[in-house]
């Protein structure tokens, strides 16, 4: 997946431009039932230091977000490549089908949106 980006003012210091670049993400496992774990990973880097908030989401086919948790106050550091993850464990309300994992990447408190990754992959749910 090519790394999405985005460019906005540092919250601590408007005079500093910090850039804020998705890597890499992935759904493991891609298929699941009811029951199991599914992890979701982002992988974020940073211009310069910044604390931030990063977001997971999970859709159905028709768009509706069906899960969703956060981290925030996550400190980055320029040079280095953060990988987030987070676990749902799937629960029996989502009926079989394909879900996409979104991720985006905000200010801590929700800020401002730094980057949004609108196709991190997909997980499909099975009987």
């Amino acid at each position: 997946m090519a790394p999405a980006a985005a460019r906005a003012a540092a919250p601590t210091s408007p005079s500093l431009d910090l850039r804020v670049e998705l890597g890499e993400a992935t759904v493991d496992p891609l298929d699941a039932s009811t029951g199991q774990d599914v992890t979701f990973r982002q992988d974020v880097s940073v211009s310069t230091d910044a604390t931030l908030l990063i977001d997971f989401e999970l859709y159905d086919s028709q768009g509706q977000k069906v899960w969703q948790t956060w981290h925030d106050d996550q400190p980055l550091h320029p040079g280095a490549i953060l990988t987030d993850a987070a676990v749902m464990t799937v629960p029996d309300t989502l009926p079989p089908g394909q879900y996409t994992f979104k991720s985006g990447i905000f200010s801590a408190g929700w800020g401002t949106n730094y980057a949004w990754n609108d196709s991190g992959g997909v997980l499909t749910i099975g009987d």
